[in-house]
C-alpha cells in the first residue's frame, strides 16, 4: 500500500534530532565568492601595490577553486622573487610548474583581467574571501569532529583537546594586528609615563606584596612569563602562596589569582594560607593545638577575609598542559583572573611525543606557558625544582632542573636560596633569613633581595617587617606541638 500521499503527521510518533546536518551543510555549495575572487587576481595583475594588500590576509588555500589557488601561488612566487605581476610573467610562472593547462590556458589569465576595471576596492574584496574561507574551514572542523564523535574509538577527551587545537589554529589565522608607527606606540608610551607621573603610582603591573621588588619590578608584568625557583623543601608552595594573598588582597590594585596545583591539595593550600595570616604556626593548626583567642582568629580570617579573596584553586593531578590552558581560559574570562601560579612546572603532563625526552617536553610546556601568557595578557608563575648542584651553590640559571628552553622562554627567573644553617647559628642575625635572587629581568636590573622567611609560620616578611615581629609588635609563634606518628605529615613546599 503506497502512505506516501498520506497526510501523516509522522513527527508524533519519533524524536526528531536537535540538529538537522541534511539541512545545515549536506545539497548545499560551500560558503564562496568566485566572482570576487576573479577580481582580486585580475587587479594583482594590473595594479603593483594590489599584491602586497592582498597577501595581508590571504593565502592561496583561501581561494576557493583549484585554478584559483594554483594562479595565486604562482604570484606568491613571482612576488618573492621580486618579479613583476602581470599576464605574461604570472602564464610563464604557470607553464614553468605545469599548472598552465591545468587552470584553462592563457585564455582563462586574460579573462581575469577582463573582469576587473580598477583595484581600489581589493583590501575589501580580499576580507570577504578571507571570511568565507574561514567559515568553509569550519564547516570542515565540523565535519571532522562529528565523524570523530560517532567513532567508539576516540576518546573522549581527545575529541575535546582536538576540537580546541583546531578552533585555536583558525583563530590564530584571522587577521593580525596591523602595523602601529613609531609615532603610534611612542604616543601611547608617552600617555602611560604621563599617567604614572600624575598619579605618583609606580607600580605597573600585579603588586608582590614586597615594596622592594616591586620598586625593581613595578609589579607582575602582563604578559610575562616567570620562574620562581628552589630547591624542595625551601618554601616555593608557601612564598607563591604569599605572593598570591598580596596579589589578591590588595587595597588598591587587586587582581583575582588562579592557583594550578600539581602537588598538594587545595586544602594544604588554605592551611598555609591561613598559618601565614594568622602567624598560627602551622602544625599546631593542622593538630587543633589552639587556644580560644586563636581559634577566633582562623575563624575570623577563614570565614570572613578569606570568603572575600579571589583566589580560585585547581589541584587536578597529572594535569596536562592542554587542560591547563583550557581551565585558565576559562578562569580569566569567567572571574577576571589576572595572576596564574603553577605549582609545579616539572609536574605537568605536556603528552610526550614518540622519540621525545623528557627535557623537550619540559621546554615544550614552558613555551606553551609563554604564549599563554601573552594571549591571555596576563603575568604567569611556574614554581620549578633546581638539581642538586642548587644544594651546594648558590642557584644558577643552569641549576633549572630539565632546563631546556626555559631560560629563554622565561621573562623573569627568580631564586630562592637560604642562608646556610651554620652560617645562622654563628650569627644570628641570619635567623630566618631568604635571599631572594633575581637572575633573569628582561626589563630590567639583576639583584638579590634580602627577606626573612618564618617556616613554621608559612610567612615572608621584608626584614623591617621581621624586626616588628621579632620585638613583640607582633604575636610571637608558640613552640611547634611534637610531631605524632598519626598526623598528616607536611609535604615539602
Amino acid at each position: 500500500m503506497d502512505l506516501s500521499n498520506l497526510n501523516i503527521d509522522k513527527g508524533k510518533h519519533r524524536k526528531t534530532p536537535s540538529v538537522d546536518l541534511g539541512t545545515m551543510v549536506y545539497g548545499k555549495v560551500p560558503p564562496q565568492a568566485r566572482e570576487l575572487e576573479a577580481a582580486v587576481l585580475g587587479a594583482i595583475m594590473l595594479e603593483k601595490e594590489a599584491m602586497d594588500k592582498a597577501a595581508e590576509l590571504l593565502e592561496p588555500e583561501c581561494f576557493y577553486t583549484e585554478a584559483n589557488q594554483r594562479i595565486f601561488r604562482a604570484m606568491v612566487r613571482l612576488s618573492s622573487a621580486n618579479e613583476p605581476i602581470d599576464i605574461l610573467t604570472v602564464v610563464e610562472e604557470l607553464r614553468g610548474s605545469n599548472d598552465l593547462e591545468t587552470i584553462g590556458g592563457p585564455l582563462e589569465i586574460m579573462k581575469l583581467t577582463n573582469a576587473v576595471v580598477t583595484g581600489a576596492h581589493i583590501s575589501s574584496h580580499a576580507k570577504i574571501i578571507y571570511e568565507r574561507w574561514v567559515k568553509r574551514e569550519a564547516i570542515r572542523i565540523g565535519g571532522e569532529l562529528v565523524g570523530m564523535g560517532y567513532d567508539d574509538e576516540v576518546d573522549a577527551f581527545d575529541l575535546i583537546e582536538q576540537m580546541e587545537q583546531q578552533i585555536s589554529q583558525l583563530a590564530i589565522r584571522q587577521a593580525g594586528r596591523k602595523f602601529q608607527t613609531l609615532g603610534e606606540v611612542a604616543k601611547e608610551a608617552a600617555e602611560r609615563v604621563f599617567h604614572a607621573k600624575e598619579s605618583g603610582d609606580e607600580l605597573t603591573g600585579i603588586p608582590t606584596g614586597l615594596p622592594i621588588l616591586d620598586g625593581i619590578t613595578q609589579g607582575w608584568q602582563r604578559t610575562n612569563f616567570i620562574i620562581l625557583a628552589a630547591r624542595p623543601g625551601i618554601g616555593k608552595s608557601a612564598v607563591a602562596g604569599n605572593l598570591a594573598i598580596a596579589a589578591a588582597e590588595h587595597r588598591e590594585k587587586p587582581a583575582p589569582v588562579g592557583i594550578f596545583s600539581l602537588e598538594m591539595s587545595s586544602s594544604q593550600w588554605a592551611f598555609r594560607m591561613l598559618s601565614a595570616a594568622t602567624m598560627i604556626p602551622l602544625s599546631n593548626l593542622k593538630r587543633g593545638r589552639i587556644d580560644d583567642r586563636e581559634m577566633a582568629k582562623v575563624q575570623q580570617k577563614a570565614m570572613i577575609d578569606f570568603a572575600k579573596t579571589p583566589i580560585y584553586f585547581d589541584d587536578t593531578p597529572s594535569l596536562s598542559i592542554y587542560q591547563l590552558k583550557r581551565k585558565a581560559r576559562m578562569l580569566v574570562l569567567k572571574h577576571g583572573v589576572g595572576f596564574i601560579l603553577v605549582d609545579y612546572l616539572q609536574l605537568l603532563d605536556g603528552s610526550r611525543q614518540r622519540g621525545e625526552s623528557r627535557e623537550q617536553e619540559v621546554s615544550r610546556i614552558s613555551r606553551e606557558l609563554k604564549q599563554l601568557a601573552k594571549e591571555l595578557n596576563i603575568p604567569i608563575i611556574a614554581l620549578s625544582q633546581l638539581n642538586r648542584q642548587g644544594d651546594k651553590e648558590e642557584p644558577r640559571l643552569s641549576h633549572l632542573r630539565e632546563s631546556g628552553a626555559i631560560e629563554q622562554d622565561a621573562d623573569d627567573i627568580f631564586f630562592l636560596y637560604p642562608v646556610p644553617e651554620e652560617e645562622q647559628a654563628a650569627d644570628l642575625s641570619l635567623k630566618d633569613s631568604l635571599l631572594l635572587i633575581i637572575a633573569k629581568h628582561r626589563n630590567g636590573m639583576l639583584d638579590k633581595i634580602p627577606l626573612k622567611f618564618v617556616k613554621n609560620i608559612q610567612k615572608l616578611m621584608t626584614e623591617q617587617e621581621y624586626e616588628r615581629y621579632i620585638t613583640g609588635r607582633a604575636p610571637l609563634p608558640a613552640s611547634p606541638a611534637p610531631r605524632l606518628p598519626y598526623a598528616d605529615e607536611d609535604k615539602p613546599f
